[in-house]
């Protein structure tokens, strides 16, 4: 009843203009319960078990009320609404195939659900800049708490947060803890970059310090490595030569620390072995292995192999489903983290890798177009004349996403593509420049 009762409350908020309160709300469902409140308290006598489908909810019943004022009211550039609007026609036609092929209409819900979120930025459209600055600062400060909680963890080897389970390595008597802040990615970002706020730089490094420890601390080789990689082509990109040159020194000597740290070189020396024995994937040896580079791609060959058997696989995938549906149980899958409760292989969502799951939803076609998205913003957006660190922020956030690709499921995810294009949204509202309608 939690849920139902928030879900009104952001409505009634936002309706009646007091937009940070209703936001604060919309944050507090979309993270779940800020990663802190337990989700069976929050979503006691609700009908699914997550409060994101609550947000979801918040977002479709105020579109529905304000969504043709936002539309009118949306300046962002011509080419990023073409790519949005494009991807959204294209779920709406898979809607529909998977409809006509005898998906449940809860089925197809639950399997759009997180695209669903790409049109909940409209949602800063109407608000002052004033207040959508305030709930940057926010979610950066909320963030910042939570890091804390999520170090403490480590510390203590006791979980404070809402999240996946932690992993022990055996042999290095340390605790792996995956419930990393979900805003961590932006709001470190956010400190490095641009900083919208009036406090010392005493306190900004103390931020950057607590987010860096947070983002090594689980351990995620692919994601360290991403980091270091996704700053590289940021300082590439926006600095002049010498600045180039002073920012890989500083990220050389960064990464020379940070490999120096026994646990983390361990972990980076065995991406280093399954890269060497790349090779498996070619000769047909069959790896079952989770948790490893091997194993993701024959994860998503499998699933490729699948779609290419339909007929109309290249353009609709399967069709939007999920997990729950019966269809997805018949699914001749074999590659896929077992299912806690049944224990049977979980076929079409995964932690792992983003185009597993995206092909096999959305075709080759909505795959092309979800990715079409980001492109326009890093092309349209590189040269207008916004913020340099607010820029660095947006650009270094899409390069992150994409190189995580292949070790995770952050491009898909709200809590990436939804400050992304809230950043617009502020470039919008700070630049109004002509290019924008190009």
């Amino acid at each position: 009843m939690i849920c139902y009762a928030l879900i009104l409350l952001c409505i009634a908020e936002y309706l009646q203009k007091r937009f940070i309160g209703s936001m604060v709300i919309f944050w507090f469902l979309l993270l779940e319960g800020f990663q802190v409140i337990p989700l069976a308290f929050l979503t006691f006598g609700f009908f699914s078990g997550t409060t994101i489908d609550a947000a979801l909810l918040c977002f479709l019943a105020l579109f529905v009320l304000r969504g043709s004022h936002w539309i009118n009211q949306l300046r962002i550039a011509r080419a990023v609404k073409i790519a949005i609007v494009a991807f959204l026609v294209m779920l709406l036609l898979n809607t529909l195939y998977g409809y006509l092929n005898g998906y449940a209409l809860i089925d197809i819900f639950r399997g759009a659900r997180l695209y669903l979120f790409l049109g909940s930025f409209l949602m800063f459209v109407e608000m002052p800049l004033t207040d959508t600055l305030k709930i940057v600062k926010f979610l950066v400060i909320l963030t910042f708490f939570q890091s804390i909680l999520f170090l403490l963890q480590v510390v203590t080897g006791t979980s404070l947060m809402q999240g996946p389970e932690a992993l022990v390595l055996e042999d290095d008597n340390y605790i792996r803890f995956y419930n990393l802040p979900k805003l961590l990615d932006f709001a470190l970002l956010i400190s490095l970059f641009w900083f919208p706020f009036n406090l010392s730089k005493k306190l900004r490094y103390l931020f950057i310090v607590v987010f860096i420890l947070t983002m090594i601390a689980p351990l995620h080789r692919g994601y360290l490595v991403a980091w270091f990689l996704s700053l590289i082509l940021s300082s590439l990109y926006f600095n002049n030569y010498f600045e180039k040159v002073k920012y890989v020194t500083v990220m050389a000597i960064l990464g020379a620390v940070v490999l120096s740290i026994g646990l983390v070189r361990n972990r980076i020396y065995e991406a280093m072995l399954q890269f060497s024995i790349l090779a498996d994937v070619f000769s047909g040896n069959v790896i079952y292995e989770s948790n490893t580079f091997i194993y993701r791609i024959n994860h998503l060959m499998e699933r490729i192999d699948l779609v290419n058997l339909r007929a109309l696989g290249w353009l609709f995938g399967i069709g939007l489903v999920d997990d729950h549906a019966p269809q997805a149980a018949n699914l001749p899958l074999n590659y896929g983290l077992p299912d806690p409760i049944t224990g049977q292989i979980i076929k079409v969502y995964t932690p792992d890798l983003v185009w597993s799951m995206l092909i096999l939803t959305m075709g080759y076609i909505g795959a092309l177009l979800y990715l079409n998205i980001f492109v326009n913003i890093l092309y349209r957006y590189a040269k207008l004349p916004a913020d340099v660190g607010l820029k660095k922020v947006l650009f270094t956030l899409i390069f992150l996403a994409i190189l995580t690709s292949f070790t995770g499921v952050f491009l898909l995810q709200p809590y990436f593509f939804l400050p992304c294009l809230i950043l617009l949204v502020i470039i919008s509202k700070e630049h109004n420049h002509e290019l924008l309608s190009k």
